[in-house]
């Protein structure tokens, strides 16, 4: 499947303040999410990274990566979520690890967007189980937006504990059209102004291409010499 690339423009009150893209892709049954967000102006300049992998039908994480660069400030923040041994390992850093029983199906700040991209116009109210606390959604309302991409008639969603909003488009691929939330204690909208899709390099790598192809060009020559 090819990668979708989702580019968001931020802004707070009215003031633009960065920049967010966010990639999704899908492997059999994984889905591969990452976003690069870079803040400036008066949220300062900082960059943040994150990845994560879920499972495409139990919408459950594997993985989450965070990074954080803030001048020569850098912070990380890695969790695995074991399955088969019932562990979920949280690093910070070499000397800042941690094991906890992993008692049920956990979603990250990556895979809960993606969640909610897959609600079917029943679903008016749930919970996210996350690492530490749990989010609780609710579809307060639609909404037409007027975007870079026409009119989009979207689902409003609210989420708490943080007050975001996250407004899904009623059409597939239900993409998320624009978020509210709380940043360094700020309200910054982020609003989708840009979608492409581009071949998914990872599927396919260049270079083992080019190993195939190379055999194929010496052997008429050099058959009896070749070895497997």
């Amino acid at each position: 499947m090819a990668m979708e690339v989702c580019s968001y423009r931020l802004s707070s009150q009215g003031k633009p303040v960065g920049s967010q893209v966010i990639t999704t892709s899908e492997r059999g049954l994984n889905v591969y999410l990452e976003t690069k967000m870079q803040l400036q102006g008066s949220l300062g300049n900082v960059s943040v990274s994150q990845q994560s992998k879920v499972h495409k039908d139990k919408l459950s994480s594997y993985f989450f990566n965070e990074e954080t660069q803030e001048g020569s400030s850098k912070r990380q923040f890695n969790v695995t979520f074991d399955y088969q041994r019932g562990l979920v390992r949280a690093s910070r850093s070499p000397q800042d690890q941690a094991e906890v029983p992993l008692v049920q199906n956990f979603s990250d700040p990556l895979s809960m967007l993606y969640q909610l991209r897959q609600l079917s116009e029943d679903d008016s109210f749930w919970q996210i189980p996350m690492l530490g606390k749990n989010v609780s959604v609710e579809r307060i309302g639609e909404k037409v937006l007027e975007t870079s991409l026409g009119e989009k008639d979207c689902f409003v969603y609210k989420l708490w504990p943080g007050a975001s909003y996250v407004y899904v488009a009623k059409e597939a691929p239900n993409l998320i059209i624009m978020m509210t939330q709380r940043l360094e204690g700020r309200s910054v909208d982020a609003q989708l102004i840009r979608v492409s899709h581009e071949a998914n390099s990872k599927s396919r790598p260049s270079g083992q291409n080019q190993q195939r192809r190379r055999p194929k060009r010496t052997a008429r020559k050099h058959n009896s010499n070749r070895q497997s």
